[in-house]
């Protein structure tokens, strides 16, 4: 059951949330239609070149928070499809692997893993 006052939050809510969304299409110099236009236009005569463009940005950004994403929804989904008790087993048992494999030499705080790569020019003699 919906008081008056939670009516009047949802509208102000709803309204702020499209006064935010509208001024968005008035912030640049130029009417919207122009700048839609002249984006469509470069996109449809140098695609290569847009795309080029929009992975230099973009693709830094998916980089470094896809994982994040990626692995927020794992956890999510294994306890919505998992029963519980299996999933935080799961979990449990999984981080506890992982961490123990690359704890050692303290990476996070020293840079330095316990290992040594070899080296290229061994295999050069």
């Amino acid at each position: 059951m919906l008081h008056c006052q939670q009516v009047l939050n949802i509208a102000t809510s709803v309204a702020g949330l499209q006064f935010l969304g509208m001024s968005i299409w008035t912030w640049k110099e130029g009417s919207v239609a122009q700048g839609v236009a002249q984006t469509v236009r470069q996109v449809v005569t140098h695609p290569a070149q847009e795309a080029a463009s929009w992975t230099a940005v973009w693709l830094p950004i998916l980089m470094m928070y896809s994982p994040v994403q990626v692995v927020c929804t794992i956890f999510s989904l294994s306890f919505m499809v998992l029963p519980t008790s299996f999933a935080a087993a799961f979990w449990v048992g999984g981080l506890a692997l992982y961490y123990a494999v690359t704890l050692p030499g303290a990476p996070e705080h020293t840079g330095q893993h316990p290992y040594q790569l070899p080296s290229p020019y061994v295999y050069l003699r």
